[in-house]
Order: structure tokens, then C-alpha cells, then sequence
């Protein structure tokens, strides 16, 4: 294959178009260096650093308690033990929504590998349209963020408007090394615009909803139903995925990188 790069093996991207294969390639780099981080702080337990004296006192304090993780940070919060009780709750959160993010990324990743579109799409749709928003909200002000999380968060970490979502990513660019690099507009509509047909939000929510309508190019058609006709062979689909996202791939890896660094120094 002429644009084969070597990183992942030949099986795994022989259906892909040979145009995108390095781009492939490329974002399963980024993937899996994220992930090797995230294995990194999770076998450090850094989550449980200041917990662990904390959850010794509670147990000699109130010795017929079963030390429930809730009631601790419950204590740590009217006690005022504020570094123990964010540092646990910021480390828990940022290492299962980097998680939870990754998962799905690496899934949708590799049903583009066997050309299962509809698949793919539907996954990619959590991670960077709610994923990513919480992760950036947590490296931009982790306290504010806690208050949120704090209250009934349908209401507090729900329903984001497009021009919070341009607050929320132009202020994650101001905190990154290489904040030249990103727009907030276009990592935006990359990931939400309705009006742009090469953005992930018009065929991640074909993919994930058989009839839409929002949008000239969301709009299902006479006599159609979204992914149930699509040809596997039909590369275009490969447009979409291949254009916006490694954009976004790669602010996300800045984000992450960040947000770790943040939470304990690399």
C-alpha cells in the first residue's frame, strides 16, 4: 500500500481508502498514547492521594460506619478538607470521562476498519460532543466545575449552548503550550455544525437516528431511512471522519495531556 505508514498492521486498514490510511494511522497513534497515560495514572491510585488518612480518621471516628466513600467526602467537605475532597472527585471524574472517551474512540476507529459506518458514527458521537465538553470544563476552572457537579446535574451539566461551547473551547485553548495551534470556532463546528456537511455532527446523528430533520443536511429524504441503504463500499463516508476529526483528535490529546498535568505534574 503506497501511503502505508507501518503503525498498525496491514489487515487492519486494507479496506480503508489508501488516501486515509496514514490519517487512520495517525489517530490510532494519538489514541493509544492517551491511553497509555491514563494506564499510567490508574496504576498510580493517584485518585487516592490525601484520601487514604482521611478514610483512616473517619474509620476511628465513627467505628460502626462502613467508611462509604460518600459519607467520607461528605465529612471532608464540612470539615473544610477541601485539596483531599476535590483532588479525589477531580481525579475520579477526568480519569472515567478520558475513559469513557477513549473506549468509544477506539471502537468507532475500528468499525471504520470494516467499513461499518453507521457503527462508527454512533460511537464518535458521546465522546467528542459530551466527553470532551466536560474535560474541558473540569482543566478550565476544576472548582466550577465540582459546584456543577454538585447540584442536579440534568439541569447544571446539561443542554450546552453553541455559544457556551465557543466560550468553554476558546477558554481550553488559552490553557494549553501550543494554544496557536486550535480555533475555538472551527474545533466547534467541527464537532456540532449543522450546516457543514463534512462536520461529525451531521453523520454522527444520521447514524444514530434512523429519521432527522434539523438542517438542510440533516434532513432525511422522501422515501428514505438514514444508514439502512448505505453502501459499505461507498468511501465517501470516509469523508467526514477523515476531515474533522483528526483536528479534533489532536486538540483532545492537548486537553488530556493538560488536564493530567494539572491534576498531578507529569
Amino acid at each position: 500500500m503506497k501511503n502505508y505508514i507501518g503503525y498498525l498492521p496491514y489487515e487492519n486498514i486494507q479496506n480503508i481508502p489508501s488516501q486515509h490510511v496514514p490519517t487512520h494511522e495517525f489517530m490510532f497513534f494519538l489514541h493509544d498514547q492517551c491511553a497509555s497515560l491514563l494506564v499510567q495514572y490508574e496504576q498510580s491510585n493517584i485518585d487516592t492521594i490525601g484520601i487514604d488518612e482521611i478514610v483512616k480518621a473517619y474509620s476511628i471516628k465513627f467505628p460502626d460506619n462502613n467508611s462509604d466513600i460518600v459519607e467520607i467526602l461528605q465529612f471532608c467537605r464540612d470539615k473544610g478538607f477541601d485539596a483531599p475532597y476535590y483532588h479525589f472527585l477531580i481525579s475520579k471524574i477526568l480519569m472515567g470521562l478520558t475513559s469513557d472517551l477513549l473506549h468509544f474512540t477506539y471502537e468507532a476507529l475500528k468499525s471504520f476498519e470494516k467499513r461499518k459506518f453507521a457503527v462508527a458514527y454512533s460511537l464518535l458521537r458521546k465522546p467528542f460532543k459530551e466527553n470532551l465538553i466536560f474535560i474541558c470544563l473540569l482543566l478550565n476552572n476544576y472548582e466550577n466545575f465540582i459546584e456543577l457537579f454538585e447540584q442536579e446535574t440534568d439541569k447544571s451539566l446539561n443542554n450546552i449552548s453553541q455559544s457556551k461551547r465557543r466560550f468553554i473551547f476558546q477558554e481550553t485553548i488559552s490553557n494549553l503550550s501550543f494554544s496557536e495551534l486550535f480555533d475555538a470556532n472551527l474545533i466547534e463546528e467541527m464537532i456540532f455544525s449543522k450546516k457543514d456537511p463534512l462536520s461529525l455532527e451531521i453523520s454522527c446523528q444520521k447514524a444514530t437516528h434512523l429519521i432527522t430533520s434539523q438542517g438542510e443536511f440533516l434532513k432525511t429524504g422522501r422515501m428514505f431511512i438514514n444508514s439502512i441503504f448505505d453502501d459499505p463500499n461507498d468511501i465517501d463516508q470516509y469523508e467526514p471522519v477523515y476531515t474533522a476529526l483528526p483536528t479534533v483528535m489532536i486538540f483532545t490529546t492537548h486537553v488530556i495531556l493538560e488536564a493530567f498535568q494539572k491534576l498531578v505534574p507529569l
